[in-house]
């Protein structure tokens, strides 16, 4: 077991922050069901409610069908960032929405790119680590992503309930923070693929 441990060791940091930036995209996925009762009585749309849970799915299921595609030609740790600065974009926008729904969407609309961290990460674990090893390290970020929807919505549940829905949003800003600087300081970068031709956009 010890030696089992020494051999993963050198991708404990890798792995790490690769994990909280999953887990952060996932916490941005469900912390808005915590807080629905109490967006609800601000603005009193349940309609607005619907578009908030769906455009955040929408944008996550095209963002996520694309990134395999666009980390092949960008790279994967670029796309990583940039995915989470704009979520970190869409988390202060919300955050700072107080009487204005179409900032609250926008804010989550940025947020659902978010959702394409999972297969970037996964990406970066077997750009990183020997092939061996690689199914522990997507295990682990499968995990994260089960975790972070978890504290979605246990831990936005008690900022909702004891402070404001906009501390969901603020909390989420700091976790992407962290998530992006913790990238840019530890995840190599990635190569770009030689003879890989540009994305056909259409």
């Amino acid at each position: 077991m010890k030696a089992a441990f020494r051999d993963y060791r050198p991708y404990l940091p890798l792995l790490a922050i690769l994990w909280v930036a999953e887990a952060t995209a996932a916490f941005e996925g469900s912390m808005i069901y915590a807080a629905q009762r109490y967006i609800n009585q601000d603005f009193g749309d349940s309609g607005l409610l619907g578009l908030l849970y769906s455009s955040y799915l929408i944008v996550g299921a095209a963002a996520a069908a694309l990134v395999g595609r666009m980390g092949d030609v960008f790279g994967r740790r670029r796309l990583t960032l940039i995915i989470l600065a704009l979520g970190m974009l869409g988390s202060v926008m919300s955050a700072f929405s107080t009487g204005s729904p179409n900032l609250l969407l926008a804010g989550r609309i940025f947020q659902g790119l978010t959702a394409a961290i999972l297969p970037l990460a996964v990406g970066l674990v077997r750009e990183n680590m020997p092939p061996d090893k690689v199914p522990m390290g997507i295990g682990l970020m499968i995990s994260g992503a089960s975790l972070g929807t978890a504290s979605g919505l246990v831990i936005g549940g008690l900022i909702a309930d004891n402070f404001s829905w906009h501390g969901i949003f603020i909390a989420s800003t700091l976790f992407c923070l962290l998530s992006l600087i913790g990238v840019l300081a530890i995840v190599p970068k990635s190569p770009r693929l030689p003879n890989v031709t540009e994305i056909d956009w259409f």
